[in-house]
């Protein structure tokens, strides 16, 4: 299965009604969402991605679902999820990132190092076989 359809599969699977967004990447998971009811929420930037996921999961009760580039996109997000994580509101967010040739070159920000200052839980996923490990961490780790 490639890691679009896993990703889409688990977001119906936990029930995901909205996904707040820039849309930038994760096109092929956004693509078999179409006909499910999944609301694809277009924002301006990804910092108000971040705050409309963080009203969503405040007045909807569940996790709410935000997706951004990696690199400067990633980062005008984190200034949307300091809110969700002082509040211990369950907000997700999914990002692009670099690939793995370009780890350690200083080619983009590191996603991961600059999100764990405004998460309880930061992950990159290097291999599409641990989205089955990691999806279901990060919707445990936002709704405790």
């Amino acid at each position: 299965m490639k890691g679009s359809e896993y990703i889409a599969k688990s977001w119906l699977a936990y029930g995901v009604e909205a996904i707040f967004l820039v849309p930038t990447n994760l096109f092929d998971s956004l693509v078999m969402l179409e006909g499910t009811g999944v609301r694809r929420v277009l924002t301006h930037g990804e910092k108000a991605a971040g705050y409309m996921a963080d009203g969503y999961a405040k007045a909807a009760g569940r996790p709410g679902i935000v997706i951004s580039q990696g690199g400067p996109g990633a980062t005008n997000l984190a200034a949307g999820l300091a809110e969700p994580w002082q509040a211990s509101t369950p907000v997700i967010a999914f990002t692009g990132a670099r690939s793995g040739a370009q780890a350690y070159k200083n080619a983009y920000q590191d996603v991961r190092a600059h999100f764990e200052s405004v998460t309880k839980f930061s992950a990159d996923v290097t291999r599409t076989e641990r989205l089955a490990d990691l999806i279901p961490q990060a919707f445990r780790e936002a709704t405790s």
